[in-house]
């Protein structure tokens, strides 16, 4: 007859061979016949990533260079990804942004720089005065359309924040960055082309707040309107 010692020796020697340690060194019995399930870390793709590191931003320079690379010209009905992504952004921060994000005093490009080559000029900041052809507010704090300048150019706009009391055969200024050009069908069955520019109309919502310090505090400021 086998001793109970033997019997209690090799039931040990089992219970040790399944045991193991974790890093703070204790130990972790793991029962006969058991199977551990692998523990699957999911891996982010690179759009995940990136998608992660534009909505992190909180400025438009740190926005801007992130969505630059995409912007350009693009298909026939279709604004550049750039666009659509800065737009994006520049929704979901809207409370961050202020008419001096996209005012400039002197335009950093020209319109036939821009028809040239759309890729190098995206990016840069423009100024523009025009009669509104089409406009609908297509989320809150977003609207979008067409106007056409006085030497007649057509831009395609995504308008931040407030468009006021704008509608369709409204002038007034647009200020924004140039993200490419957009290609539409027009009304006669033809192509039209447009410069595609995400900014903000310049209207007195958007036009408070533009020039008052932090330290003025926010009731003053919400109440002075900067032209």
């Amino acid at each position: 007859m086998v001793s109970r010692s033997i019997i209690f020796i090799i039931s040990f020697s089992l219970l040790a061979c399944c045991k193991k340690s974790d890093p703070t060194g204790t130990t972790i019995t793991k029962p006969l016949g058991s199977t551990t399930p692998e523990v699957k870390v999911p891996v982010k793709s690179d759009n995940d990533i990136f998608v992660e590191k534009l909505m992190a931003a909180k400025k438009v320079e740190e926005s801007l260079p992130l969505c630059k690379p995409s912007m350009g010209s693009a298909t026939l009905g279709n604004w550049s990804s750039g666009h659509k992504l800065f737009a994006l952004w520049a929704v979901e921060n809207s409370t961050n942004l202020s008419w001096n994000d996209f005012n400039v005093a002197t335009n950093e490009t020209t319109i036939g720089l821009i028809r040239k080559n759309p890729e190098k000029e995206s990016g840069k900041k423009i100024c523009v005065t025009g009669k509104i052809v089409q406009i609908n507010e297509t989320k809150a704090n977003l609207s979008q359309g067409l106007f056409i300048t006085g030497d007649r150019v057509i831009y395609s706009f995504a308008g931040i924040k407030s468009s006021g009391d704008l509608t369709e055969d409204s002038v007034s200024k647009f200020c924004g960055y140039v993200t490419g050009t957009y290609d539409y069908s027009n009304s006669v069955g033809g192509v039209g082309h447009a410069i595609s520019i995400v900014g903000m109309w310049s209207v007195p919502d958007n036009l408070k707040l533009s020039f008052c310090p932090d330290v003025l505090g926010r009731f003053f400021c919400w109440h002075v309107p900067c032209y």
